[in-house]
């Protein structure tokens, strides 16, 4: 490929060089180099898209006060705040929201494909940013040129909990790209059963044609793995769910069609109505285990509160037979130093008796002496 001399100066300027977590080295080449500071290099990526690559945020505050536009598209058409949406750089997508005269304008910003940050991040599985964008104003179902929804695009990238955050915002879990497809046919084309059913929990219709007139079971037709467990499920997921396994397609032919003899059984109406009774008497079977835990739980909270009561009874009837011995001791300590004071009482008495028979002696002695 050749080069233009200015094509090729542009590629080669410094300020990409510059960038860092310091500004002192790029803010001299700014001021001192005069360098166009919008110059993109090859792949159209301007030193802004480098700074917030990187989440520079000095770099890039310092890149926006000094005229970088933060509307030019890469090679990969993609915008400065695009760029950070997929690189995880929320730092420097504040800085850029913040210099912004139109913030919720910039948070749904589109490049040419008509893809919006949230796009970006759908595509990498990015639940982190895809949640900043979406409480900062980002829409939930806006449309790219192929008429994909963020939701869309991680559901055909397989990016499980981006699907699951974008449905608890309400994205439409029926949403049909351009060519028809739905969030089912490309869970379909992937044999993803986790998806699918986060789809179909959310209220997405498997009834879809695209158009070339395929259903999803018709993309897990041609897309099949005989020897995987997941697309078995996924095909009886569909069948349960209402696809219909004797629709044509452009081609006049039925998802069936594209089997081999072994495995055409697993599409068939007698399947369907076969693992619908599987499903009816998995779920009685489920609901009378339920209503025999809830029985189970009921018996035993019964007991547990009769063993409960029947413990406070004994717990009343010990404290009050040990109120009552604590009284009897009391009276009984009563009734002995009653009978000890009496007795005392009775020895003070006698030692006065004794007492008063000595004087009586010895005035007698003393009268018979004289």
């Amino acid at each position: 490929m050749t080069m233009s001399p200015n094509a090729w100066t542009r590629a080669v300027t410094p300020l990409p060089l510059a960038l860092g977590k310091n500004t002192t080295t790029l803010q001299f080449v700014v001021d001192e180099l005069h360098v166009d500071i919008n110059a993109p290099n090859l792949q159209g990526r301007t030193p802004l898209h480098e700074a917030v690559t990187h989440n520079y945020v000095e770099c890039c505050q310092l890149l926006l006060d000094h005229g970088g536009d933060d509307t030019l598209q890469s090679a990969t058409l993609s915008t400065p705040f695009h760029t950070a949406a997929a690189c995880g750089s929320v730092d420097c997508m504040e800085v850029l929201l913040r210099h912004s005269e139109e913030p919720a304008a910039k948070v749904n910003e589109l490049d040419k494909n008509h893809s919006s940050a949230l796009h970006k991040c759908a595509f990498d599985g990015d639940v982190r940013v895809s949640r900043w964008l979406v409480e900062h104003g980002a829409t939930v179902d806006t449309v790219d040129k192929q008429s994909l929804t963020p939701l869309l695009v991680a559901v055909k990238m397989g990016q499980k909990n981006v699907v699951e955050y974008l449905l608890s915002q309400g994205a439409n879990s029926n949403q049909v790209d351009d060519h028809g497809n739905c969030g089912a046919h490309f869970c379909a084309m992937r044999c993803d059963t986790t998806i699918l059913n986060l789809l179909l929990k959310a209220g997405a219709t498997v009834k879809v044609q695209n158009s070339d007139f395929n259903n999803p079971l018709h993309l897990a037709a041609i897309h099949q793995r005989p020897d995987s467990k997941e697309w078995e499920e996924l095909v009886a997921d569909l069948l349960t769910a209402g696809c219909d396994p004797d629709q044509e397609n452009a081609s006049r032919k039925k998802p069936a069609d594209y089997l081999n003899r072994g495995l055409k059984s697993l599409f068939s109406r007698e399947e369907v109505q076969r693992r619908r009774a599987i499903e009816e008497e998995s779920q009685r079977q489920l609901e009378k285990n339920i209503r025999d835990a809830e029985a189970l739980r009921a018996s035993w909270a019964a007991k547990i509160t009769c063993e409960m009561e029947d413990a406070k009874r004994r717990d009343i009837e010990e404290g009050e037979l040990l109120s009552w011995e604590a009284e009897d001791r009391r009276r009984a300590d009563e009734d002995a130093r009653t009978k000890m004071e009496a007795v005392l009482e009775m020895v003070r008495v006698k030692e006065e008796e004794v007492e008063k028979l000595k004087v009586l002696v010895e005035k007698a002695e003393s009268k018979a002496a004289k």
